[in-house]
């Protein structure tokens, strides 16, 4: 008989007969049972000892060894009296009449053990129960949502995306934020600024560096080079692409594959769903492409820009607001018309 840790005074005139262990690595306990026949599982019955795990009778069946077990707490909800294991009574007769039944029949020895072992596989593997609790973590998770990003750095069409973003995170979503740029792009871009690597308070990952397979119940692009990478994406429950603009017209005509693509944007057949911030996109979206998308308006802090009445007293101050190495934006143009101006 293997006994694990110290041996009781009762049974110390047979301790010649007796194999004693102390603790066991865990990685190791399995082998040390598979070594045995029987498995026994003897509980006082206390208020401590029916809050104990069947994990005794777990073990054992994963390696095929039957147990005789205490009819108490979790042995008694668990195991099936007779099919995965035997139950005794703390009575000394029926430990008797268990274990020499099992010693006797071998044969009723396998029969307990692959009942068992069939019984943990299916119900007790995280293979087989995983889904279920999944569900159940899911369930009680905030849902979550990642904005795919062309880059961190500051633009207008971030801006009004990382808006939406905070919008969604002070409503209680869970928001990650997907930055997208390439190694190359971040590679030119270091040649001539500090690259923006963290937006305070969110949580970002860089695409290049990182493999997800997380889930997402929700994927937004935000430009035109985002929507691939979010088609891509294997978890993600459902995938949108936020339009803020008609991207064909960043580039110049002639200007070849990224004109293409940014145009092959808005006739998606993947099933991929359009939002966006501006009722002329929604209108060209279904005039021009025939999609339906959905307006999601992209509103403003009266903190940050209370109301009041306009003042024509004293100069008149214009603000031009645009990249100007952006040749669609016109901002050189813009320029020359102020210049023309009454100053």
């Amino acid at each position: 008989m293997l006994v694990f840790w110290n041996v009781l005074d009762v049974l110390d005139p047979y301790k010649e007969r007796l194999i004693t262990s102390g603790f066991v690595d865990w990685r190791e306990l399995p082998a040390v049972m598979a070594e045995c026949d029987i498995v026994l599982a003897p509980l006082v019955d206390t208020i401590f000892n029916r809050a104990k795990s069947e994990n005794k009778w777990v073990e054992a069946a994963l390696v095929k060894i039957p147990t005789i077990a205490s009819n108490i707490g979790a042995f008694a909800e668990k195991i099936q009296n007779n099919e995965t294991g035997i139950l005794v009574n703390n009575i000394d007769a029926e430990w008797f009449k268990a274990l020499d039944l099992l010693v006797s029949d071998s044969v009723l020895r396998g029969k307990l053990a692959d009942k068992a072992h069939e019984e943990i596989i299916h119900n007790y593997s995280t293979v087989y129960t995983g889904y279920n609790l999944a569900s159940f973590i899911r369930k009680h998770l905030a849902r979550n949502i990642g904005f795919v990003l062309p880059s961190t750095d500051i633009s207008g069409g971030v801006i009004v995306a990382l808006k939406h973003a905070d919008v969604l995170r002070r409503h209680g979503w869970d928001v990650t934020l997907i930055d997208a740029v390439s190694k190359h792009a971040l590679k030119i871009a270091k040649k001539t600024y500090s690259y923006r690597y963290e937006l305070p308070g969110f949580n970002v990952v860089a695409m290049h560096k990182t493999k997800m397979k997380a889930f997402f119940d929700t994927q937004v692009a935000t430009l035109w080079s985002t929507v691939e990478l979010v088609k891509k994406q294997p978890n993600v429950r459902n995938r949108l692409y936020f339009v803020q603009n008609f991207e064909t017209d960043f580039y110049i005509p002639g200007t070849g594959e990224p004109r293409f693509l940014a145009n092959a944007s808005y006739c998606d057949q993947s099933g991929i769903r359009y939002i966006t911030m501006s009722l002329w996109c929604q209108k060209w979206l279904k005039d021009v492409f025939h999609k339906e998308s959905e307006y999601v308006s992209n509103g403003i802090d009266l903190e940050l820009y209370p109301y009041r009445e306009r003042d024509f007293t004293g100069k008149i101050k214009i603000l031009i607001e645009g990249d100007s190495k952006s040749e669609y934006k016109n901002t050189d143009e813009a320029f020359r018309i102020v210049e023309r101006l009454d100053s």
